[in-house]
This record gives structure tokens, sequence and C-alpha cells, in this order.
């Protein structure tokens, strides 16, 4: 059993509220209800930020990936909400297949009890 668990749930019913609460902000700016600011434009970096604590507090390789996951797709949200290297919504969606692919690639070859952890391996997870 996790002894880091009722850390964890609060962890997560914080972040998840945030999000919710961010989530609302966007859709009642979005639709010219409230104005929240320029400063909104800089929502990817909360994901990236969930990841990155993601990263930080994971016990395994599989846990530290999924985090790494989190940040990849917080920045590929930055770089197309500021159109970084002439990048959108509508032409940098292979990039999230490129990621999906290495991410598989890398779970299939890290796959053992030694990197995961047993309770991982032996669940299948």
């Amino acid at each position: 059993m996790d002894s880091n668990r009722p850390a964890r749930i609060q962890t997560q019913l914080i972040v998840g509220f945030a999000l919710v609460a961010a989530g609302a902000l966007l859709i009642l700016d979005n639709f010219e209800v409230l104005d929240v600011g320029p400063v909104w434009k800089f929502w990817p970096l909360i994901i990236v930020a969930v990841g990155l604590n993601k990263v930080i507090q994971a016990e395994t390789l599989y846990q530290r990936g999924k985090g790494f996951w989190v940040v990849f797709l917080g920045c590929w949200m930055f770089i197309t909400v500021f159109h970084l290297f002439g990048l959108g919504w509508h032409n940098s969606w292979p990039i999230l297949i490129i990621g999906w692919g290495i991410a598989m690639v890398l779970k299939s070859t890290f796959r053992n009890e030694r990197l995961y952890g047993e309770s991982e391996v032996q669940h299948g997870n």
C-alpha cells in the first residue's frame, strides 16, 4: 500500500479544482462574458507545472515518464498558443503522434521490474 496516498489525494483535489476553475475562466473569456486579460494566454504553463510536479514526486521510472508526457503536452500547447516556429493547432498535431510513438517505444524498451517497481510490473500497468 502507498504511504503517500493521503498527500497524493489532497494534491489531486487541489490541482483538479484549480484546473476546473482555470477552464471555467477560459470558457467565460472565450464567450466574452468575462475578461481575464492577456495573462491567461500562458495557461499551458499550468500543465507544464503539473507535469514537473509529477516528475519530481515520481517514485518509479514509469511515473516519471508519465510526468514528462504531461510536460511535453504543456509545451506543445504553449507553442501552439503563441504560434512559435510557425506552429498552430492545425499544423502541429503530428508532433503529438511522434511523441506518443516515442513514449510507446521507451515504455516497451524499459519495461522491467528494476525500473518500473514491483507492483506496477505485477499488475501490468
